[in-house]
């Protein structure tokens, strides 16, 4: 249901529609901005918070920058705190992404990316295994879904399943700079996927799901595992683009 303003409505009186959270900005953060394959020397946008980074590949290298590399040229730029005044933002390439820093450059580390030890450091994936997808939603609430590991019973259902099992257990542990949830089914109705590609020819299979969130980038790894049946490791990246767009560019 949608509030419609009514004619006594003043500005100082803010009405709100459908329920949207408030999208949290929480800075000093890596954010993996674009598939380390979709970088060249023909300059690309993204955006964190409404900050503009424009990335592309000088002599095979990775730049990024808040300005269009034209515009940095012609130093026609009035340059940010968030680049120090250099117009470049701290960058690593990693895991098959390009990541960058969003915050104070003086506390950009190495040190602080999350570690995903299912994807090669250098990248070294064939290009199927990645995509992007769009949400009409901020990226809060992309991960509030996903954070919600039995969701996949109703919306993936002809993929991995129902919710019918002998047991469900859903365990939460938490840090000031991460959640991570933990989800064991056992003798869970065989996912269709199983059938089809893995082979599964049992009726029953215990699964078990465990998701790592990192709050400041809202970098979701996802780590599923069938027995009998196969790993689905992944890595969902949830981009802030604005109030209500968010973009996740996948790794399966």
């Amino acid at each position: 249901m949608h509030t419609v303003p009514s004619s006594t409505d003043t500005p100082s009186r803010k009405v709100r529609g459908d329920w949207t959270p408030i999208n949290y900005d929480l800075r000093d953060t890596w954010f993996p901005v674009s598939h380390s394959r979709d970088l060249s020397a023909q300059p690309i946008r993204r955006i964190i918070h409404a900050q503009p980074y424009y990335l592309w590949r000088e002599n095979g290298q990775p730049r990024a920058a808040e300005f269009h590399p034209y515009r940095l040229r012609e130093n026609t730029c009035v340059l940010t705190a968030f680049t120090g005044g250099s117009g470049f933002y701290p960058l690593v390439e990693r895991y098959g992404y390009i990541w960058v820093w969003y915050g104070n450059p003086d506390a950009a580390d190495t040190l602080l990316l999350p570690h995903i030890p299912f994807l090669p450091q250098d990248g070294s994936l064939p290009g199927y295994t990645q995509r992007t997808v769009r949400f009409d939603a901020t990226s809060a609430l992309s991960v509030e879904n996903l954070i919600d590991l039995t969701h996949a019973d109703f919306l993936h259902a002809n993929t991995i399943g129902d919710g019918i099992s002998e047991s469900d257990e859903v365990e939460v542990q938490w840090t000031s700079e991460t959640v991570t949830r933990t989800r064991t089914v056992a003798q869970k109705s065989v996912a269709p996927i199983m059938r089809w590609v893995g082979g599964v020819r049992a009726k029953y299979q215990d699964f078990r799901a465990v998701l790592h969130i990192h709050l400041r980038s809202n970098v979701c790894i996802s780590y599923p595992r069938f027995r009998p049946g196969y790993d689905v490791p992944n890595l969902q990246p949830f981009l802030p683009v604005g109030k209500h767009r968010s973009r996740c560019d996948v790794t399966f």
